[in-house]
């Protein structure tokens, strides 16, 4: 088997393991025995073991997730047509619905998150602290604007930090916020709130 070989076989085996049986209750012997490569090639290619590579399926989830999320193409004049925008719905269901197809996996990342600052602190000099699925959307939103508004990254970071951590929740507890429709719902009212507050 060729070393790239190797390295995908790995991937796709944690992956395929995490979803069967939980991040906890896997380990890099198992995933080694189950990918049918030495624990000595595991760690050539993953030299933290399971946190290396579950910062590999990360990055490449991440990239997928990109390519799956709807392109926006909202006329926004003011916060009313956000709040009534088709596109934006579609678009925050789009996300809910990956979220929830990769389950098992986010369980995986908050739960190595909360042992590992390291991993995080990979992850944000990897992708930066900007998590394009939304950055796109708000750049669009304030098209031509981003540079002349004043802290814009950060301020956006916070609406988009937010919103994530509750599509996060939902994900994990939907009975919390109830339906898909209602925590969109919920998205479009935070999101315009906020605009509100750091922008107005």
């Amino acid at each position: 088997m060729s070393a790239k070989n190797a390295k995908k076989k790995i991937i796709l085996t944690t992956i395929a393991m995490i979803q069967e049986k939980g991040y906890g209750n896997v380990t890099t012997n198992h995933i080694a025995k189950n990918a049918k490569v030495s624990i000595g090639t595991l760690y050539y290619h993953f030299p933290d073991g399971k946190p290396s590579i579950l910062m590999a399926i990360v990055e490449e989830k991440f990239e997928w997730l990109i390519k799956r999320s709807p392109k926006i193409n909202i006329d926004i004049r003011n916060l009313d047509d956000l709040k009534s925008s088709v596109e934006y719905k579609k678009f925050l269901f789009n996300v809910i619905e990956q979220h929830r197809k990769g389950r098992a996996l986010l369980a995986a990342m908050e739960a190595e998150y909360l042992m590992n600052e390291k991993l995080v602190q990979k992850l944000i000099d990897t992708f930066g602290e900007e998590p394009n699925i939304f950055l796109d959307l708000f750049k669009h939103i304030f098209k031509g604007k981003t540079e002349e508004i004043e802290g814009f990254n950060t301020k956006i970071m916070k609406i988009i930090n937010i919103l994530e951590a509750l599509i996060h929740r939902h994900t994990f507890f939907p009975q919390k916020f109830g339906s898909d429709e209602e925590i969109v719902e919920i998205l479009i009212d935070i999101t315009t709130t906020l605009i509100k507050r750091y922008f107005s």
